[in-house]
């Protein structure tokens, strides 16, 4: 999960013609160009962050946002303690 900035030219040339069959941005896409030499950049964010990418999970925020702040942090911090920091949960990445 992340925000990810690209170079147009780099995002298609990767897409297009390194890896067409990938969809996977931290799976996939950034280790594999990482590996290959790209300059990747990230920026681990530790603070509350939810991914709002489905209908139950953009409902779910905004009743956790209707609560408490100390909800929030508790939260967080659960998430924190199981979440391992690798090439898949990068935070936000940058590829040049």
């Amino acid at each position: 999960m992340g925000i990810y900035v690209f170079k147009k030219d780099v995002l298609v040339q990767l897409l297009k013609n390194k890896y067409p069959g990938s969809n996977d941005f931290g799976g996939e896409i950034i280790p594999m160009a990482a590996a290959e030499g790209q300059k990747v950049i990230a920026y681990l964010f530790n603070d509350y962050w939810e991914d709002i990418g489905t209908m139950k999970s953009f409902f779910d925020a905004n009743l956790a946002l209707a609560q408490t702040v100390s909800h929030l942090v508790k939260e967080q911090k659960r998430k924190e303690q199981t979440t391992s920091f690798g090439v898949n949960s990068m935070g936000s990445q940058v590829l040049y």
